[in-house]
């Protein structure tokens, strides 16, 4: 029996420039991959690096958000000595310098996700994404069995 409310977790990377158009634009790629309007009423956290939450763009993801159809997700912030050697589906030379991981926001939605349950419960749903502008990054994970995924008919 699958559980009642599942956890989707957003991983999101972004630079300072990112306005609300950059995060629609990841949401919407992601909405066309993973049929996300069937998602809405799900519980969703959205991942960001604590660095990040001083710069502008950060101000423009909660904008976006609370006019988006997840105005509900909660906010976690992660420090980036928690994503350093984080192993992502994708990866960047320049990221793994710079951060210690392939992506910053692959890393995010996984550590997010590890923060709320143990690794055998975590899949992952969408690797990273870029924003039409490259100014926002966006990953998804899930928390849940795999026969929850099956039975949801999310999962393919």
């Amino acid at each position: 029996m699958a559980r009642s409310m599942t956890l989707w977790v957003a991983g999101w990377g972004f630079r300072s420039g990112a306005d609300r158009s950059s995060f629609a634009s990841c949401w919407e790629q992601a909405s066309q991959r993973l049929d996300l309007a069937q998602l809405e009423s799900a519980r969703w956290t959205f991942a960001v690096l604590e660095s990040r939450v001083s710069k502008p763009g950060w101000q423009q993801l909660l904008a976006w958000k609370s006019g988006s159809v997840v105005p509900h997700a909660d906010c976690v912030q992660i420090a980036e000595s928690d994503i350093s050697k984080t192993e992502t589906p994708t990866s960047s030379a320049r990221l793994e310098q710079r951060f210690g991981t392939g992506s910053v926001c692959e890393a995010l939605a996984w550590q997010a996700a590890l923060q709320r349950a143990d690794q055998r419960e975590v899949q992952w749903m969408l690797p990273r994404i870029v924003s039409a502008d490259r100014q926002a990054t966006l990953a998804v994970v899930r928390i849940g069995s795999l026969s929850e995924l099956q039975e949801s008919g999310v999962l393919s």
